[in-house]
């Protein structure tokens, strides 16, 4: 209408995204809900696509989205550590994304009592020298016959 009326056509901007709070879990929980949102002015054709993508996981981890095409979905973790995920919409033409952390906690260490081991110790005299009443030993010679 307003071009009929020799007035400007209004310009398509990208859409916006937000991709929800950072969360923190410990496992063994190991998924979250995201909660992302995302909206456009609709042009230049009133469509809009959405999706989550993994930006970093921590060494030999893995994501797996509910339904990375859905705004709000599930994103399961395989092990401990901080992933970064991002939701990106795009219009047809334009396109913006969002970054969200999620740290992931290794199982909690539950507190225990110490565990004691006793060991016995038992020492056995390997010889015994007897000494007999009528013989004197001097004071070295006594020394050395205890031993």
């Amino acid at each position: 209408v307003s071009a009929l009326l020799g007035g400007t056509p209004p310009a398509n901007t990208a859409p916006t995204v937000n991709a929800g709070p950072d969360q923190t879990i410990t496992l063994p929980t190991n998924s979250v809900n995201l909660t992302g949102t995302v909206s456009d002015d609709g042009l230049p054709n009133s469509t809009l696509t959405q999706q989550w993508s993994v930006v970093s996981t921590p060494n030999g981890g893995t994501v797996v989205f509910g339904d990375a095409t859905k705004t709000s979905t599930t994103a399961t973790f395989n092990v401990a550590g901080q992933y970064v995920l991002q939701l990106t919409a795009s219009d047809g033409s334009l396109s913006s994304s969002d970054k969200i952390g999620v740290l992931v906690n290794p199982v909690a260490q539950v507190n225990q009592a110490p565990v004691v081991n006793v060991v016995a110790v038992v020492l056995v005299a390997s010889s015994i020298v007897p000494v007999w009443p009528a013989q004197r030993l001097s004071g070295a010679e006594a020394a050395e016959s205890r031993l």
